[in-house]
């Protein structure tokens, strides 16, 4: 028996192994270590016998292990108490399932373990079967009954809990054409997180899937993995990077025993193997989905056949009735067309009757219909897509970029990305009068129902356009009819109103007398030209009488009777001869004054040619008399002018024929008048300067006028004279001056001769050379320098330190100090008394310069040297004398100050510097420019150029700015003025400076106070610019609903009509009442009643509550994108004031994109908070952020959308009035960034003393 239980021992597929405990000094059992095992445990333990053995159970278990096994384990030992325990762990990537039985013997305790993995993955198989059976089963249920609007959701939502079954992260339906050349994703599931693919996969053309097509056609689903496909299967790893997958099952839609598409299942991340029974039950999937696609298609076509009927029928109505029909064949066949064929553009052509041009007559984009469209295109770009064999036939392009071919470059009108047309000539009578165009931007958009629609409309279409030919005809044959009887009409009219107009506005006097000369009517200029009122010149007769001999003008009268000769029998003669009457005369008025007027006259005729009056208009030509005597007496000087003058004038054209000339001219160059204008201009110039003068000067002369040219023009002797001579050129003619500057020239040839001799003088006159050779310190006079030092010639060796002997002792440190100081530059300068060998002590000006070598070591030192002792005596009078004036020149407000010359040095400056410019006088002298420091910087240019002007000996007056000590700025007024010696050389400069503050104050606040009244003016002027755009564009709205309103009150069944122009009331009173609380808001900002009432709110709450009521249900279906970043905490603001802000700033987001803006709120740690609105938009121009927040501004490429300008302005001040900062980041054409920074905490007294504030944790 023993034996026995050893082999089953031994050869037992169960586990089975013995523990032993492990107790420690207390006695207690702590662990178990293995007594015995059979070879089925040691397999299951992953180890070997000689290992496991001895071997405590803790060292196989997992860390946290102990509680699920090694405690039961002693609980058995210590109760006795058999255990059962499960056991579940991964080997290989596969799941291992364990039971463990535990039991105590004697003193150790029996583990027995059945591996039921096998068993586990059976069931797991059979649930999962039963899982996606019972999907299937509430899919196939639903199927069944599923209605055409719940289609859309239920395919998808089935495709979710299948692919979610499966473990795929996307799937999609996938359907082929009715002619299988292209296919397109209908319908499409991802998973969270998964990027959709669907608008990626539409009209894909056949090579893109026809790899697995044969698969597919057999029924059979196709099963792949990228890392199985090799360089061998290049279509297959396309199609897998194109839709980014790792692998896909595909299951074949099937339809009448056609495939016409499939199902695909797909994971992103990584590579899955399909388990079998998933797959045969996808192919069930495939097949309900399949036969519901199947269904709902058939139920499709019936509708549709139906509406086919339905609109036919209408169209045939409206055809057989459309002069009594509400809507025109036309618009009804249109509306039918896209609702049958939802494409994106439909249009109507119609061809001109030359058939060079094909003019819309209607057209419907994007479901919009426009009866009146205003396109027009060269027929020939339609014609050339009609077969030429069967012009008659509908074209149908799929694909157009397949073809080649493009509609928006070729037509600026139709700027939309076409990829697929349908094209159908519209005939009547065996002519080609129209064509219907339809256009998609979806490649293989139209099915053969559109075509079949469409061509079966071409019949109607084309009786429609023929009807509105005939019916354009009659309206023009009969427009033409109305307005030639309206011209005729108008004629008339006008007749009759100029005639009227004439008399009562006209500026000249009109008067008609009957044949006698009587008055019988006169207009109101009359009575300001003659003084006498109308009523009193009707009656009176026109007589006229010779003048006096000096005026002889005749002399028009108007008498009650009278003698003399009536005007009328002078305007028979002349209508006899000439047919009017016209001459000057003089008009006596009714207070005797004498007016110079112009007579016009002509008779009055009727039908049959009787003259029956006359009619006289008289014009006042005072004022042309006086400007007559103006521009004659103006003529007269100026011709005295050009005649008399002394310099050289004439008058030419722009080819330099000389036209008049005036004696200075003649006397000059020696010609007569005559002579000089048979000579063109370029022939006087010297042959060796023509072709200059007529390149450079003459030929562009009438653009650009010559200013001081010298030329050497010949006279009639032959001689040449030098003449400078100017010219310009006005309405191609040219007026030009010159002067003979022969003299001038010689004199200033002459006086640089002198200046060469003046120079040579000037260097010999008084002064010595002398040289130092430093290396030798030897020096090298020349005579005159050994004269002024008092040295014999005869001493022809002479040192530095013999020329140091003769300097006087007490200016011996002042010189050596200034040598020290220039034999660090480049030249030397110095003044110092020497005593002469015969004890006489003379003033000596050294200058020369430093020869440096390569190194830049001193050399050699050259020079001058001049006698300056009476220059120096005759300075120290004068600094005697101005001693003397100090006494004056303390006592004024005045700063004043005096330079000497030579050198350059500060001899004076008053007490006045100290009071106003805070800065002592020693300081003035120490640095004649240590003044600067206290110039305000900005002025330090107009200082500096003024201190150059003054060095150079030049007069100058300034104002500058200078800074006290406080940091406020004082206005300085300063004036120099320089003093010369009876030779005018300079010898003194002098300044005088005093403080102007309260005058500069005064001009200020005149200056602000102007800018002022410009900016109000500008504001009011754009304010009434805004506010009448804004507010008349509601209010026209407004008008015009109310007038369709009224008309539909007479319509029955109108209420729709009458409820959606009162929607369209609303609305606009809405944007009205926005306009106007934005301007009443910026009102109440400027006078500083705004009220910010800060309390803490929570800033997410707030941006929701504005998201939901403002933003949420857009007819455009888009929304913003909310995100929160940081820890939420409390803010204390305004609630009111905020929402407004993020208002505004959203709808700017909105109005100026077409993506979803994005809204922002970050908690910063630094206690503040930042809320940021982000959109794609158009963005705003550079140059024109800086203008933004100016009330209302729009940008430039804001003009298409509505706005007032205001919206950022109130923004603005409302942050600031929580202490934040409001900025604007933007790109035009990319988009724009608001940022709105804001404290965190309340300002001081924003709570009472009962309120605390405390931060906490936001949901």
């Amino acid at each position: 028996m023993d034996q026995l239980l050893q082999v089953w021992f031994n050869t037992s597929s169960q586990g089975v192994a013995f523990l032993e405990p492990i107790r420690n000094n207390q006695k207690n059992v702590v662990d178990f270590r293995y007594k015995l095992a059979n070879p089925a445990f040691v397999t299951i333990c992953q180890t070997s016998l000689n290992e496991l053995i001895d071997l405590p159970v803790s060292k196989l278990l997992q860390p946290g292990q102990e509680a699920l096994f090694l405690d039961p384990i002693i609980a058995v030992f210590q109760t006795g108490q058999p255990q059962q325990l499960s056991n579940q762990y991964w080997l290989h990537g596969e799941p291992v399932w364990h039971d463990i039985t535990l039991s105590r013997t004697d003193q150790l305790v029996m583990v027995t373990v059945q591996d039921i993995s096998e068993q586990k993955r059976s069931e797991h198989r059979l649930q999962r079967h039963l899982a996606i059976a019972s999907i299937l089963s509430a899919v196939s249920s639903r199927f069944i009954t599923l209605q055409a609007n719940e289609v859309d959701s239920c395919i998808v939502e089935a495709l979710g809990q299948v692919s979610n079954h499966i473990g795929a992260q996307r799937a999609s339906v996938f359907t082929y054409t009715s002619d299988y050349e292209a296919g397109r994703c209908i319908y499409e599931w991802c998973a969270p997180g998964i990027e959709p693919r669907k608008e990626r996969v539409q009209a894909r053309p056949k090579e893109c899937f026809d790899w697995m097509q044969p698969q597919l056609e057999k029924g059979e689903t196709v099963c792949l993995r990228i890392d199985e496909l090799g360089p061998e299967h290049p279509r297959e790893r396309a199609f897998f990077s194109f839709i980014a997958v790792k692998s896909m099952v595909a299951v074949p839609l099937v339809q009448q025993g056609k495939t016409q598409g499939f199902i695909g299942f797909y994971t992103i991340d990584e590579p899955y193997t399909w388990a079998q029974n998933d797959v045969a039950l996808l192919a069930t999937f495939g097949t309900l989905v399949a036969n519901v696609l199947y269904r709902l298609q058939q139920e499709a076509a019936i509708r549709r056949v139906s509406q086919r009927l339905e609109g036919l029928h209408a169209i045939d109505h409206a055809l057989l009735s459309y002069r009594m029909a509400d809507q025109s064949p036309l618009q009804i066949a249109m509306q039918y067309l896209h609702f049958m064929v939802a494409c994106s553009q439909i249009t109507v052509f119609q061809m001109e009757a030359d058939l060079e041009w094909a003019v819309a007559k209607c057209q419907a984009i994007d479901g919009a219909l426009n009866m009146t469209p205003t396109v027009r295109i060269p027929a020939a770009f339609l014609q050339q897509w009609f077969e030429q064999d069967q012009p008659k036939v509908a074209v149908y392009h799929p694909d157009l970029q397949q073809l080649g071919a493009a509609i928006s470059p070729a037509l600026p009108d139709f700027p939309g990305d076409f990829q697929s047309q349908v094209i159908i000539p519209l005939y009547s009578q065996a002519k080609c009068i129209g064509v219907l165009w339809l256009l998609s931007t979806d490649a293989y958009f139209f099915s053969e129902d559109d075509r079949q629609v469409a061509q079966e409309l071409a019949g109607p279409l084309a009786i429609v356009l023929h009807q509105q030919q005939l019916d354009e005809q009659i309206k023009r044959h009969t427009e033409q009819l109305e307005q030639q009887v309206e011209e005729r009409t108008q004629e008339v009219r006008q007749l009759s109103t100029l005639h009227q107009a004439i008399l009562r506005h006209a500026g000249q006097a009109i008067i008609s007398t009957d044949i006698h000369g009587v008055i019988q009517t006169a207009n109101q200029a009359c009575e300001l030209l003659l003084g006498y009122r109308i009523d009193e010149l009707i009656g009176r007769t026109v007589y006229l009488q010779p003048g006096p001999p000096t005026n002889p003008l005749p002399v028009v009268t108007y008498r009650m009777n009278g003698r003399g000769r009536p005007l009328t029998d002078f305007f028979a003669e002349s209508l006899a001869t000439q047919g009017y009457f016209y001459c000057e005369c003089v008009t006596l008025t009714k207070t005797g004054q004498r007016t110079p007027i112009l007579l016009a006259a002509s008779a009055l005729q009727a039908n049959d040619g009787t003259i029956i009056g006359y009619v006289g208009l008289s014009t006042d030509i005072s004022a042309l008399k006086t400007a007559e005597i103006n521009l004659q007496r103006k003529n007269q000087e100026l011709n005295t002018f050009f005649h008399g003058a002394l310099d050289m004038h004439c008058i030419s054209d722009s080819r330099g024929n000389i036209s008049d000339v005036n004696q200075a001219f003649q006397e000059t160059l020696g010609y007569a008048a005559d002579e000089l204008k048979s000579i063109p201009f370029l022939q006087l110039i010297h042959p060796d300067e023509q072709k200059f003068v007529y390149a450079n000067l003459l030929v562009p002369i009438l653009q650009k006028p010559v200013r001081n040219q010298i030329n050497r023009m010949r006279r009639k002797d032959g001689h040449y004279r030098i003449i400078e001579w100017n010219a310009i050129g006005i309405n191609h003619v040219v007026y030009g001056s010159a002067r003979d500057i022969t003299q001038r020239q010689e004199v200033e040839m002459q006086l640089r001769g002198l200046n060469e001799r003046l120079k040579l003088a000037t260097q010999a006159a008084g002064q010595g050379i002398w040289e130092v050779d430093v290396q030798t310190n030897r020096l090298f006079w020349d005579e005159r320098a050994y004269e002024i030092y008092g040295i014999p010639t005869s001493q022809t060796t002479v040192y530095f330190d013999d020329y140091l002997r003769l300097i006087h002792p007490d200016d011996l440190a002042a010189f050596w100090a200034q040598y020290n100081r220039d034999i660090e530059g480049d030249t030397i300068t110095n003044v110092a008394r020497i005593i002469r060998p015969d004890g006489e002590l003379r003033y000596i000006k050294v200058n020369g310069n430093l020869i440096r070598n390569k190194r830049g070591d001193v050399v050699r030192h050259i020079g001058v040297i001049w006698d300056v002792t009476e220059q120096v005596l005759a300075e120290e009078a004068l600094r005697e004398s101005e001693q003397r004036f100090r006494e004056i020149a303390e006592n004024v407000d005045e700063i004043f100050w005096i330079h000497s010359v030579e050198p350059f040095q500060l001899l004076y400056i008053n007490p006045t510097y100290e009071r106003v410019w805070h800065r002592s006088c020693q300081s003035l002298y120490n640095d004649t420019f240590s003044f600067l420091p206290g110039v305000y910087e900005e002025d330090m240019p107009i200082v500096g150029k003024a201190i150059t002007q003054y060095l150079s000996g030049k007069e100058s007056q300034i104002q500058c700015r200078r800074k006290n000590a406080d940091g406020s700025l004082s206005w300085v007024s300063v004036r120099t003025f320089i003093i010369r010696n009876e030779a005018g050389k300079p010898i003194r400069q002098i300044g005088i400076a005093n403080d102007i503050t309260d005058q500069k104050e005064k001009e200020l606040l005149l200056q602000q106070a102007l800018v002022q009244e410009q900016q109000l003016n500008h504001l009011k002027s754009q304010f009434v610019s805004t506010a009448s755009h804004e507010f008349r564009t509601p209010l026209a709205t407004i008008q015009s609903s109310v007038d369709l309103i009224k008309l539909y009150l007479n319509v029955p069944d109108a209420s729709a009509s009458i409820q959606k122009h009162l929607g369209v009331i609303e609305k606009e009173i809405l944007q009205f009442s926005g306009l106007l609380t934005d301007m009443l808001t910026i009102s109440r900002i400027e006078a500083g009643k705004i009220q910010v009432n800060p309390k803490l709110i929570d800033p997410i709450l707030v941006a929701q509550n504005v998201i939901n009521t403002h933003f949420s249900q857009r007819s455009d279906h888009r929304s913003v994108d909310f995100t929160v970043e940081g820890t939420p905490y409390p803010v204390c603001l305004d609630e009111k004031l905020m929402s407004h802000v993020i208002v505004n700033v959203l709808s700017n987001a909105f109005k100026f994109s077409k993506t979803n803006p994005t809204l922002r709120l970050s908690f910063q740690d630094d206690k503040h908070l930042l809320i940021q609105v982000t959109d794609t938009g158009i963005g705003i121009p550079t140059n024109e952020l800086s203008m933004l927040f100016q009330a209302f501004f729009r940008a430039s490429n804001a003009n298409g959308v509505s706005g007032t300008g205001l919206g950022l302005v109130i923004s603005r001040q409302f942050v600031e009035l929580h202490g934040g900062q409001l900025t604007i980041q933007s790109e035009e054409k990319k988009g724009t960034c608001c940022t709105i920074t804001l404290p965190v905490d309340a300002p001081e007294g924003a709570f009472g003393a009962d309120e605390v504030i405390t931060h906490r944790t936001l949901s």
